[in-house]
């Protein structure tokens, strides 16, 4: 008995080795997680990257920052005293989970614009609210060029205490789902498989419906009057530092892999028409890709894989080869 028992382990073993070999290598399904330490939450209430971080990881990939908390490659330089200065401020989208910074669309433009330098401010969490804190506290508006903010749509999210009945909820498994993630046991072993295991990312993508389900999470918010209040509060401050800085923050739009599908791409959603309305309003200049990333034969693929925002490689070049050809940097 205690043979059969060995060999039955051994057996599950093994096959859960060679599954983690064929869906991290073979289908490139990335983990999940991000180190510690990568983040400092300690800023009154804000967040931005630790200092001089060295081989923590985001997704599987490296992550190294500057003096500054800016990302950078591994061998990067510092910043030229010389050049003028191109921001980049989001969350993880932008800050470039799962991709090596080199390949991220910061880094491609970096690349490109070696006049410049091209700096990576986002940090991964960050939402519009924390958006503003670094631009207040991270850019030197005396060498700016240009500054660009990406505006995804989960941005607005606990803005202000969400209303538990404005949730909408579109059938028994999204509820089960919700459910299941207030458990604090049942959230931190999700945390843990899928900051460990590719295997788990894919079984978790398949049967989770992850893409529409995140989506409608996000879309939640949007149903709530003092989220927008608070929303428009924030981009009127953006509104009145841009003014001062001569109208050089140009807003990104980059969709979700759901807002992407076939049916979606025929029109904007709720959250698409809120922040276009909202941005318009206050003067702007912005940049949507959906309608970029929509004619693409299959826009899954400029995702990762069963990732339900961040960018895959090809759609990181995506987004780099549009901002260098759409003379919003000059």
């Amino acid at each position: 008995m205690k043979k059969i028992f060995l060999y039955n382990l051994i057996t599950v073993v093994i096959i859960l080795f060679i599954s983690e070999i064929f869906f991290k290598y073979i289908l490139k399904v990335n983990h999940q997680g991000v180190s510690h330490h990568i983040v400092n939450t300690n800023l009154a209430g804000y967040k931005f990257n630790n200092k001089n971080l060295v081989k923590k990881k985001a997704f599987g990939r490296f992550v190294f920052t500057d003096e500054n908390g800016f990302r950078i490659s591994k061998d990067e330089t510092k910043i030229s005293d010389q050049k003028n200065n191109i921001y980049f401020i989001g969350g993880s989208v932008t800050f470039g989970n799962g991709i090596d910074e080199h390949k991220t669309f910061v880094g491609i433009v970096k690349k490109k614009l070696d006049k410049f330098n091209v700096i990576n401010a986002s940090v991964i969490g960050s939402n519009i609210k924390n958006n503003y804190f670094i631009l207040k506290n991270k850019v030197d508006f005396n060498k700016v060029e240009r500054i660009f903010i990406n505006f995804s749509i989960d941005d607005i999210e606990n803005l202000v205490k969400s209303d538990e009945n404005l949730v909408k909820k579109s059938n028994n498994q999204e509820n089960l789902i919700t459910k299941l993630k207030r458990i604090k046991f049942i959230y931190n072993i999700n945390h843990f498989m899928r900051s460990k295991s590719s295997t788990y990312v894919w079984i978790k993508g398949v049967f989770s419906n992850a893409e529409k389900n995140y989506y409608l999470n996000s879309l939640s918010a949007y149903s709530n009057k003092d989220n927008l209040i608070e929303m428009n509060n924030i981009l009127d401050k953006f509104q009145s530092l841009n003014l001062k800085i001569k109208n050089k923050i140009v807003f990104l739009i980059i969709p979700y892999n759901f807002q992407t599908n076939k049916e979606n791409c025929d029109e904007d959603d709720l959250p698409e028409k809120i922040i276009k309305e909202a941005l318009e309003a206050r003067k702007f200049t912005f940049i949507s890709f959906k309608n970029t990333f929509c004619l693409k034969k299959n826009s899954n693929k400029l995702f990762l894989q069963y990732d339900p925002a961040h960018l895959s490689l090809s759609g990181h070049n995506e987004v780099a080869q549009y901002l260098l050809m759409s003379h919003k940097i000059d």
